[in-house]
């Protein structure tokens, strides 16, 4: 007999989909009964295998069938290329409200649900779950770092220090008169929305925005894409991460990370929060944990958009040409899936990689561009120029097998979690390249704490340039001290520690919601 329902509420992004469908897959192995509330149903292995969990589909939303990824496509995308649409924001609580009135509109209490785990993106759903008495967790999918720097940082007045008082030192600010970069903005409908055109440094006084990198080793201002704010100078619901005083609703705080990696930051949010807070990840799959240094397959472990096309980019593509590479030779290049560096930068970034002697895999989303951009940027000639010594994937790339592949010596990112995590779990060393909020703390973290990491310096925090980039990478492909350094980390944290403290921690949590319910059947059996 299962332990009780847990319902999950994700953010429709693959980078909120994916730590939400792994914690499915680890309740589930604890029996749990597990509902998980997605666009469409993933075909991961441990979803076939698992008959506890329950994927509920958004019944109006059909995301469209990604075309084939290609090494070299014979030309620059079409110009009519555009962002698939997201699942509309209130459908998706209309659907949550419609579940919970099933859950828990039936006379038998032992049967409804234990908690529900809310995405901080879709915190308007602790009003729902509000609405029918049941027990709401927040779940955040980056690091407990973005949060702590964000809530500190909103705490800053002009003239005082730059430390910020909890944190660990290698976090202070360089300086408090920046104001602080948010989270995407939202359309009427509720779904996010582009950030408006042209990303600038703009100040009205509205906070601190995260540090910059100066000479040194510092992280530098980045284009700051977006103005969402309140009146207090942050980020308002539902992008993460948010003020802690906007989860009155929920009764504990659950953080993609562990205790291992982020001590003092979820050490530093329990103490601001006033609730339980867990560190129940890095949520990755299973096989990343037992890889044991051998290669991992993303086909065998996440849904893919090329598999299966004649003429898309295979894990075979990849690995024959990773297997013709030296040792540590090859550098890895993929931003993220919804804001990246401009057309410029990326222009810049492409004389850079034609210029070097570096092998190297450029994976570009077949679908993220700037707003206003006529066409996704894609980097012509850089394939046939470089033939032989780099890859250019349009598309979907597997991303743990490029990283975990021994070819590999660098990666350059733009610091979203999942990403990050991935990096420091296969000892990969990164070259920072931020582009808006959390992604600069989670930077500053890669940089200044756990020294895995270096960073691409904008000069006085406007445009990188090709001289940088070029720089940059030089440096990081030839820092022995950071190379060892990103291997002790992923010897010590994620072979060590880490996912001992994570499944104890969510234990924890577990036995946590379970008293809670016990005592909330106690009192209706005794009428209170």
């Amino acid at each position: 007999m299962a332990n009780g329902e847990i319902i999950i509420l994700p953010f429709h992004d693959s980078g909120h989909v994916f730590p939400a469908t792994e914690l499915a897959s680890r309740l589930a192995a604890r029996n749990y009964c597990v509902t998980l509330l997605l666009p469409s149903a993933p075909s991961t292995n441990s979803f076939r295998l698992s008959p506890l969990i329950q994927i509920v589909e958004h019944p109006r939303v059909h995301p469209p069938s990604a075309p084939p990824a290609s090494s070299s496509p014979p030309s620059a995308p079409p110009a009519s290329s555009s962002p698939p649409p997201a699942p509309p924001f209130q459908e998706d609580l209309s659907l949550f409200r419609d579940l919970l009135h099933e859950r828990m509109g039936g006379e038998d209490r032992s049967a409804r649900p234990v908690c529900a785990i809310v995405d901080v993106m879709m915190g308007q759903a602790l009003d729902v779950c509000r609405e029918f008495g049941l027990p709401a967790a927040i779940f955040f999918t980056s690091s407990a770092c973005s949060a702590a720097m964000d809530y500190a940082a909103a705490k800053i007045r002009s003239g005082e220090s730059d430390a910020l008082r909890g944190l660990p030192e290698e976090m202070a600010l360089p300086t408090v008169d920046l104001m602080r970069a948010g989270p995407p903005p939202l359309r009427p409908s509720g779904d996010l929305a582009p950030p408006p055109p042209p990303f600038e440094h703009r100040h009205h006084g509205g906070g601190p925005i995260p540090p910059p990198l100066v000479p040194g080793g510092d992280l530098a201002p980045p284009p700051l894409p977006f103005e969402h704010r309140h009146q207090g100078g942050g980020p308002i619901p539902p992008g993460p991460p948010p003020a802690l005083a906007q989860m009155d609703g929920a009764i504990a705080l659950l953080f993609n990370t562990c205790d291992d990696l982020e001590h003092p930051f979820l050490e530093y949010l329990a103490s601001k929060a006033k609730k339980p807070i867990w560190g129940i990840g890095p949520l990755l799959p299973s096989q990343f944990w037992s890889a044991a240094g051998s290669v991992l397959r993303d086909g065998a472990i996440r849904s893919t958009t090329g598999k299966g096309n004649p003429g898309a980019i295979s894990e075979s593509d990849v690995i024959e040409f990773l297997d013709s590479k030296p040792h540590g030779s090859v550098l890895y290049v993929s931003f993220g899936s919804i804001v990246i560096p401009s057309d410029e930068e990326l222009q810049e970034l492409t004389e850079a990689l034609k210029e070097s002697s570096r092998p190297f895999i450029w994976a570009l989303q077949r679908h993220t561009r700037r707003p206003g951009a006529p066409k996704v940027y894609f980097p012509e000639g850089l394939a046939e120029e470089a033939k032989g010594r780099g890859m250019v994937i349009h598309g979907w790339a597997p991303q743990l097998l490029i990283l975990s592949h021994p070819a590999v010596g660098g990666f350059v990112t733009h610091c979203g979690w999942n990403s990050t995590v991935e990096a420091l779990g296969l000892g990969v060393p990164v070259l920072a390249w931020p582009v808006h909020g959390d992604q600069v703390w989670n930077a500053k973290l890669v940089v200044r704490r756990l020294r895995t990491g270096l960073a691409v310096k904008g000069e006085s925090g406007g445009m990188v340039m090709r001289k940088e980039v070029a720089e940059g990478i030089e440096r990081l492909m030839r820092d022995e001290e950071t190379r060892k350094r990103a291997a002790t980390v992923a010897s010590e944290v994620f072979t060590g520690g880490a996912i001992k403290s994570s499944e104890a921690a969510l234990g924890t949590f577990l036995e946590f919601m379970d008293s809670k319910r016990k005592v909330s059947e106690a009192k209706e059996t005794r009428g209170l």
